[in-house]
């Protein structure tokens, strides 16, 4: 009887184990899951604000894993603005922590999902959640992040001031 409740035990905590650890295998991203992930932000934001005249994002990857069910999950953090051609600064804007989920098709690749991080006291808790441990850490990391948004601003710099000279 007790071989059968410790054969049982271990069963149940392996499974447990095996669920909880599965982080997916690490993928590289290509130029084309890179380009859907941006159509994909610009679509998304579309909306935010009434009568813009361009939208632009810029983004980092802090990296993608391909779960079982061949679905790849990217994560990221992404600066988004949209301008006026009129107004020297941008009319709306912000900065999030999201997962992108990428389905290939084809030979194409489609967003299946997405998600972005909560904002004020349950950003962290929601990242950790969304993000494996070691682009969490990454993520949450405020130096890492004030650093990247300076790169992203700076890259989006340059798309606003090649649109303006258009």
């Amino acid at each position: 009887m007790k071989k059968k409740k410790w054969l049982l035990s271990f069963l149940i905590i392996s499974l447990f184990v095996a669920g909880c650890t599965d982080q997916g295998e690490p993928v590289k991203v290509t130029k084309s899951m890179n380009r859907v992930v941006s159509d994909y932000i610009l679509t998304y934001n579309k909306d935010l604000s009434e009568q813009v005249d361009q939208q632009f994002e810029a983004h980092k990857i802090y990296g993608a894993r391909k779960k079982d069910n061949g679905i790849i999950e990217v994560y990221l953090y992404y600066l988004y603005e949209e301008f006026k051609r009129d107004k020297e600064t941008e009319v709306d804007g912000g900065s999030v922590l999201a997962c992108v989920k990428l389905k290939k098709v084809d030979d194409n690749y489609k967003v299946v999902g997405f998600k972005e991080a909560e904002d004020g006291s349950k950003s962290t808790d929601s990242i950790k959640e969304m993000f494996p441990k070691e682009y969490a850490e990454q993520a949450t990391d405020i130096n890492n992040q004030q650093a990247i948004t300076k790169v992203l601003q700076k890259r989006i710099d340059k798309q606003v001031a090649k649109w303006r000279e258009q």
